[in-house]
């Protein structure tokens, strides 16, 4: 009998660091929904962000009480993200930043209204809409490989980048120098990365199997790519190796390198053209909030509704649903009632009710009894997801904190903690499976 032939493809994934313009703006809008949330925890926020040169831009609109000071929230975040001058990103000191916040408008303001004052059973969606959740058991985290690389990749460059910044802050306290009269002495060569700046991208390209009942198994990375912003004081050859070795650490995490048939592609244009990347962040591109929607959720696999999530409170469902639809997904891949799933809903302004549930586990489980499940052990009414995930309790979220590193996939966020599911015993056709541990 002739053995069956493997299915495989390549899948890649991106993510960006603190310091891309894009992720900049959905800090800085994420950093209002916070303090709006701290003064008035009831506050309905919808607020972008843009940057360019030296420019930040905020509009939208909030209905709260009290005030809050948003020019001084922007420039607190930009700063926290390592933008320190308008030459080679951003200056939070000297940038020029535009207020364009006002009230609800006044036929949604009117529905908001009514809003503040309903039961949990009561509040309705805040906009029409549909969304998606997903999850698949290829990581530990429940995310897909390729993007759990791709995200992890730039966690750990972060993870360098704090640890130089502490150093040369000291370093500058100590001496009365400032940085660049360091760097041009050559005093900052013993802090590892020193020269490392904030804006950088990731990728990872993963090859595939694809099993017979729909399950993925990721075999190895194919190619990982980073691309960093780096002082104009170090050449290529002197970080090369550096930042393969962050990369590679990453795969070995995963069991992802492979001698074999993983390539690694570090800065490539700078080592195959000698071009730098000096000029970052919002000196080099425009940046908006919610232009990162992939990167923030599963890195092109499963599905969007095309809502950001940045700049919203939570009674937008283009969030709160999608955090919600995450923690169903993830409860049931983590239960073992399927290897992946993919669950999406829709909302109508002002009804509390969604107007459709919808189940796919990708052949890896009985969708009908997954759906019996979904609804029997999840309220997808606002209201009760805001309660159940915690999502007006500013102790328990800080959306600044989701506006990085992917929205999904870390341990922190109540969403990402499964719930113990009422199952009835298994019928037949659906699988049972060993929850995952």
């Amino acid at each position: 009998m002739a053995s069956e032939t493997k299915t495989t493809f390549l899948f890649a994934s991106e993510a960006v660091a603190r310091g891309h313009p894009d992720k900049c703006c959905d800090q800085v809008s994420d950093a209002i929904v916070d303090a709006c949330r701290g003064v008035d925890p009831d506050a309905r926020v919808a607020v972008e962000t843009t940057v360019k040169g030296n420019t930040l831009g905020l509009y939208g609109e909030v209905t709260m009480t009290g005030e809050v000071n948003y020019e001084q929230v922007a420039r607190r975040t930009v700063a926290q993200i390592g933008y320190s001058a308008e030459a080679i990103d951003m200056d939070p000191r000297t940038m020029t930043v535009t207020v364009a916040i006002r009230g609800q408008e006044e036929e949604i303001g009117a529905i908001v209204d009514r809003q503040r004052t309903a039961s949990k059973d009561e509040i309705g969606a805040g906009d029409q809409g549909l969304m998606f959740g997903y999850a698949t058991n290829e990581t530990p985290e429940c995310m897909p490989m390729s993007h759990a690389l791709a995200q992890g990749i730039q966690m750990a460059l972060r993870a360098m980048y704090d640890c130089a910044q502490e150093q040369i802050r000291a370093l500058v306290m100590k001496t009365g120098k400032k940085r660049h009269v360091l760097e041009a002495e050559g005093a900052l060569d013993h802090i590892a990365f020193w020269w490392l700046r904030a804006d950088a991208k990731s990728q990872v390209i993963v090859e595939y199997e694809k099993l017979p009942n729909g399950a993925l198994k990721p075999l190895h990375a194919k190619r990982a790519v980073l691309s960093v912003q780096h002082s104009d004081r170090v050449a290529h050859c002197d970080y090369e190796q550096q930042l393969q070795v962050v990369v590679k650490s990453v795969l070995d995490k995963y069991a992802m390198h492979s001698d074999e048939h993983t390539e690694y592609l570090i800065n490539i244009k700078q080592k195959t053209s000698g071009a730098n990347w000096t000029v970052g962040g919002p000196n080099a591109d425009a940046g908006t909030t919610g232009r990162k929607i992939i990167v923030d959720t599963y890195g092109g696999h499963g599905a969007h509704g095309g809502g950001a999530f940045s700049g919203k409170d939570a009674t937008k469902v283009d969030r709160s649903a999608a955090y919600y639809l995450r923690y169903v997904a993830k409860s049931l891949v983590a239960s073992g009632l399927c290897d992946r799933a993919l669950i999406q809903v829709s909302y109508v302004i002002g009804q509390a009710e969604p107007l459709n549930i919808h189940v796919d586990s990708y052949g890896t489980g009985d969708d009908a009894q997954l759906l019996r499940v979904v609804r029997e052990n999840f309220d997808f009414r606002p209201g009760h997801m805001i309660e159940e995930l915690h999502l007006f309790d500013t102790a328990r979220v800080q959306y600044a904190d989701t506006a990085y590193h992917g929205h999904f996939g870390r341990a922190c966020f109540p969403w990402e903690q499964p719930k113990k599911l009422s199952v009835a015993p298994p019928t037949a056709g659906m699988p049972h499976r060993q929850p995952l541990e």
